[in-house]
Order: C-alpha cells, then sequence, then structure tokens
C-alpha cells in the first residue's frame, strides 16, 4: 500500500473496493464516442440551416452534442384521468374515443379544427387545434386517442386547446377499446414503436434546454435524439469500455441502456439508474484525463536527487519506543523511492486520525 492510502496501526482491515481503473481505457471511451463527435447534427434527417442554426445556439454541432445535451426536467404522463373528474387548470391526460369532429375557417386564413371525446366517464372533453388541418383526418370518428394537456372550462364544459395526443387505436364504434384511467396508455398502435419513439403520451417525456433566441422546441429535439440514438446503435458507439464484472462491483448499469433511458425513460427509477452511471462517465473522464496529464508532467519535469539519509533514519526508528507497522515502512520506503528520483515528489499522506502518520 502506497503513502497516500496508509491504512491505522490499529489491525483493523480495510474495505476492499474495485480496483482502480486503468489510464488506456480512456482511449477506448475517446475512440468511441468520436464517431459521434465527427458526424455534424446536419448530417441527420429533418435538420436543415435552420435547424441547424438554432442547434448552434444550444451549443449542439455535433451527434454527440446532441445526445449530451440531456434533459433539465422530465414530465410524466403515464396516469390517466378520466373526464368526469377533471378540474381546471390541471394538466393531465386522458384516454377517449372520438365521438365527432368539424373543422372550420376562421378569419385571416386560419382554421379550426374541434373534436368531442367520450371515456364513458359521463362528460365529454372537447379538444380544439389551432391552424392544423389535417387534425380532421387524423380525427375520424371511433378513433382511439390520448391526450395531454391543459384543462379549460368552457360553456359548462372542459376542454383542452392544442393539446399533444397519440393515436392508439383505429376505429372503435363497437365498443371493443377499453377507456378510462384505467387503460394501458401504451397499447395500441403507439406501443409499436419498441421504446415509445415519438409518442407524446402515456410515457415519461423529456424536456429539454431551450431558448427562444434559439427557436427550436423541446419535443423536436426530442425526435432529433431519438433518431441520434439509433444511428449511435447502429455503429456500436455506445459499446461499454466497461467489463460485466466491474459494472456489477459498482452497481452501474451499461453506457447504452445510460444513454436510451436518461433521453427516453421506461420508468423513474431507470432514469436515475441512467443518470448515476452518466455522472460516473464524466468523473471517470476528468479523472482519467487529470492523471494522464500528471503522468506527463512528472515524466518531463527535472528535480534534484536528495540523499535520503538512511542511516540516519534508521538511528531515529531505533529511538522510538514503539514499532511502525508494516504499513508505516511501506510509506517510508516510497518517500525514500521519491526523494533519491530525479524528478519532483508529488504524494499525499493519507490516514485515519490516530493512524500514526506523524
Amino acid at each position: 500500500m502506497d503513502a497516500r492510502r496508509a491504512p491505522g496501526g490499529h489491525g483493523g482491515a480495510a474495505r476492499r473496493r474495485p480496483a482502480a481503473l486503468s489510464v488506456p481505457a480512456l482511449h477506448r471511451v475517446s475512440e468511441r464516442l468520436a464517431k459521434l463527435a465527427e458526424i455534424p447534427v446536419g448530417e441527420l434527417r429533418g435538420v436543415g440551416s435552420r435547424r441547424s442554426v438554432a442547434l448552434a445556439a444550444l451549443g449542439v454541432s455535433s451527434v454527440l452534442d446532441l445526445l449530451m445535451h440531456y434533459p433539465r426536467r422530465y414530465d410524466d404522463r403515464t396516469a390517466m384521468s378520466c373526464i368526469a373528474g377533471l378540474v381546471e387548470g390541471g394538466d393531465v391526460s386522458v384516454r377517449a374515443v372520438v365521438r365527432h369532429c368539424r373543422s372550420r375557417q376562421l378569419r385571416g386564413r386560419r382554421s379550426m379544427v374541434e373534436a368531442v371525446l367520450d371515456d364513458a366517464s359521463g362528460p365529454q372533453l372537447t379538444v380544439t387545434f389551432f391552424n392544423q388541418p389535417w387534425r380532421a383526418r387524423q380525427l375520424a370518428e371511433g378513433v382511439v386517442v390520448v391526450v395531454h394537456g391543459r384543462i379549460q372550462t368552457f360553456r359548462h364544459g372542459v376542454q383542452m386547446t392544442n393539446p399533444r395526443l397519440d393515436v392508439v387505436a383505429a376505429d372503435q364504434r363497437d365498443g371493443a377499446a377499453e377507456l378510462g384511467p384505467t387503460a394501458g396508455a401504451g397499447t395500441g398502435a403507439a406501443a409499436s414503436s419498441g421504446r415509445n419513439a415519438g409518442r407524446q403520451t402515456g410515457r415519461i417525456v423529456p424536456v429539454y434546454p431551450q431558448s427562444e433566441k434559439a427557436g427550436i422546441a423541446s419535443y423536436e429535439i426530442a425526435e432529433l435524439v431519438e433518431q441520434a440514438l439509433r444511428l449511435a446503435d447502429e455503429l456500436g458507439a455506445l459499446t461499454d469500455p466497461l467489463s460485466d464484472a466491474r459494472r456489477e462491483a459498482l452497481d452501474l448499469v451499461g453506457r447504452a441502456e445510460a444513454f436510451h433511458e436518461i433521453h427516453v425513460p421506461s420508468s423513474d427509477s431507470a432514469r436515475l439508474r441512467a443518470r448515476r452511471r452518466l455522472a460516473f462517465d464524466e468523473l471517470w473522464r476528468l479523472q482519467v484525463a487529470l492523471v494522464m496529464r500528471k503522468r506527463a508532467a512528472t515524466a518531463e519535469a527535472r528535480g534534484i536527487r536528495h540523499d535520503s539519509g538512511a542511516r540516519l533514519v534508521e538511528t531515529f526508528l531505533d529511538g522510538l519506543p514503539f514499532t511502525l507497522t508494516s504499513a508505516q515502512l511501506h510509506a517510508l520506503e516510497e518517500i525514500r523511492r521519491d526523494l533519491e528520483s530525479p524528478r519532483p515528489m508529488h504524494r499525499l499522506l493519507q490516514g485515519d486520525v490516530g493512524a500514526g502518520k506523524t
């Protein structure tokens, strides 16, 4: 044991920890992630010049930048509410069937689509979309949808304006669809995406850092991130540099899983495990970089050799009224070698209170 980790002289066994990670592992990390750092974000589908400028304003210029543009918070849209229990001002998700839908033109070339939803709980919910005329074709009678938005009251009824919406089942006018808060929002057509990609309801939705100056919405960033994740998987860029045994010893999830779960979380606990792994990776890269810098500086630096005065030290130790522990003797030997080396010594003598450092 070196001088930095000399244990106390009380005979207590130190807790065993996983061995230190080797410095060369940093190169494996860099090589893999460098694949993504070399791909401009403009290579992704749907990223033109306008979006490239918007992403650049957020500090995102490569696919790697995009994957490391982590959500600032999450919106849990997994809980379903019934229409009968809706209260004004609440942000809720509702699973219901479209009873009827109409579209009309407004002044100034604006359009409005209005659909009435029913979940068999009693009252009905009106959802209104402005300047989205294609909604009239999407919201055909009998289609089952999940909507998420803020509840408003209007003419003694409840409504949502421009809510997030996913179609989860086709025509269900025969009553076969399961509705209400007990229905699973992840069933039906929207569940076929595997990792909930593209869905805006019935899942935990990431909310990304953005700004009015950038001019790009959080849901647009989410769509690009999911595309970047698929690309990273295809390239093998998220292959884990840690072995299975190492991850188990450190209680960490895999790197690929961490990136997926931080951006498209399957649960809150999975998101927290992903955050812990990615935090470990950042600290690991920082620590390895510092070790490499220290080794390079030590190799290039020139110091003055010192005579360690072995006889004088031995005479001093013989005069002590106690015998040094093996850990203390080991620490002294390492210090002696450092003093006799032509390179400057950088060493920390570490130990608990009463361990015998003095």
